[in-house]
């Protein structure tokens, strides 16, 4: 009887302390963009406390809870994530393309393109790189950088009616 109170109990506080518990529901909730963001944020930061990942698979949890912060609207907080991810993963085009929607939300928008432009460099054919970097051009008034980028975009096969929008509006046609 005192062993199964013992196993008990071991089983009901080892589930609440940073570490422990079902990571695989959390790495489920933490990758899965349709939770709420900070059921997503726990869940990503009790995988980052148990200290069970590393390399690319820390870099993802650092991403997701990045994503999370980010629609929250924590730019701050998903900077620090994406700059974390960064680390564990410079090779991820997708994480710079990430961090440099979150400074251009915060109105930095040269930070925004020197992150566009690092994901160019590692993914040249990565289209949203273009797209969100011809949007931060065109947030500081270099219309010929923006449509530059715009083209690009759409030369690698981007079809999205706000990019047809954005070279009409430039006097593309299509």
């Amino acid at each position: 009887m005192r062993i199964r109170i013992i196993l008990m109990a071991a089983l009901i506080f080892g589930s609440m302390w940073p570490g422990q518990g079902n990571a695989g529901a959390d790495s489920e909730t933490c990758a899965d963009a349709q939770v709420p963001p900070q059921t997503r944020i726990d869940a990503c930061t009790r995988l980052v406390l148990s200290q069970m990942w590393e390399g690319n698979d820390l870099a993802a949890i650092f991403h997701n809870r990045g994503q999370a912060y980010y629609n929250q609207g924590r730019f701050d907080w998903a900077i620090r994530d994406f700059d974390l991810a960064i680390d564990l993963a410079p090779e991820n085009a997708r994480l710079f393309i990430d961090r440099g929607s979150a400074y251009d939300d915060k109105g930095q928008f040269q930070r925004a393109i020197r992150s566009y432009d690092r994901a160019i460099a590692l993914d040249p054919a990565h289209a949203l790189a273009y797209i969100n970097r011809g949007w931060a051009y065109e947030k500081l008034g270099e219309n010929e950088q923006a449509l530059r980028d715009y083209r690009k975009a759409h030369a690698l096969g981007n079809r999205l009616q706000w990019l047809i929008d954005r070279l009409e509006l430039f006097g593309e046609t299509q």
